[in-house]
């Protein structure tokens, strides 16, 4: 039902209806943002359970997912392994919705939920794994999120991130309402961002005609990764190492 009545919205909105139903894609609030939060689930799914089965997770990893609104990443993570999950979302509804659903991670610290954005976000211990899933297009400087999540991830961890390419967005009707609410962006604009920001091992996969996974690795120990990347785009890249082995669980 509810998921039809986002469709509809969607098709039909116009004017302030449709202005604010696309405000609410960055920071689900009200009704509106209900009705944005179940269109994500109906049209994100897929996308977000192939971002997070990109990163190969193990037990007792810790891992990220930035921007978690309604919890498809944080379900596809619990689905994939036995994890120390941390999500990050600027929307209170959004992580409320999260909590109750799992609340049981919650009493067992197997999920922490942080109500920020994620350039306020601090983790006392390293993170072996983070993804984001149609996050880079709120992204106001999209080399300084991503030299925090670079800050935030242990030698060796990886990002994965999903999204539609702008050329994609371009000739889609109801993207043309995003305005100044979205930065769209093209693959090679996220490879050469996440370059600046110290990763390695860039790659991008085509997940569908118009959406992408770019996936990068924070280089092991003794590899001097912001020496690689002078201006964006001129880095060296490397083959990405293979990820991180299990560690020990920890709340922190």
């Amino acid at each position: 039902m509810w998921g039809g009545l986002a469709r509809g919205v969607t098709a039909v909105g116009h004017g302030r209806w449709r202005a604010d139903y696309v405000a609410r894609l960055a920071e689900p609030t009200g009704l509106l943002g209900h009705l944005a939060a179940n269109a994500m689930v109906e049209s994100n799914t897929d996308l977000v359970r192939a971002v997070v089965a990109a990163l190969d997770l193990h037990d007792g990893q810790r891992v990220l997912e930035v921007g978690c609104g309604p919890g498809q990443g944080v379900d596809a993570a619990m689905d994939a392994a036995d994890l120390v999950i941390h999500a990050v979302d600027p929307s209170g509804p959004m992580l409320r919705r999260v909590g109750r659903r799992h609340r049981h991670a919650v009493r067992r610290r197997r999920l922490h939920l942080h109500h920020a954005t994620l350039l306020d976000l601090q983790l006392v211990v390293p993170l072996q794994a983070a993804w984001g899933v149609n996050v880079v297009y709120f992204m106001a400087d999209r080399v300084a999120n991503f030299t925090h999540l670079h800050d935030l991830l242990e030698p060796g961890g990886r990002l994965a991130l999903g999204y539609t390419d702008d050329q994609a967005m371009a000739v889609d009707d109801f993207a043309r309402c995003f305005g100044t609410t979205h930065h769209p962006v093209t693959s090679d604009q996220v490879e050469a961002d996440l370059r600046t920001a110290g990763f390695v091992g860039v790659v991008t996969v085509h997940h569908d005609r118009a959406r992408r996974i770019t996936i990068g690795c924070r280089p092991r120990e003794g590899v001097d990764d912001r020496a690689r990347t002078g201006t964006r785009g001129a880095a060296m890249d490397l083959t990405a190492p293979e990820p991180p082995d299990p560690v020990r669980t920890t709340t922190s």
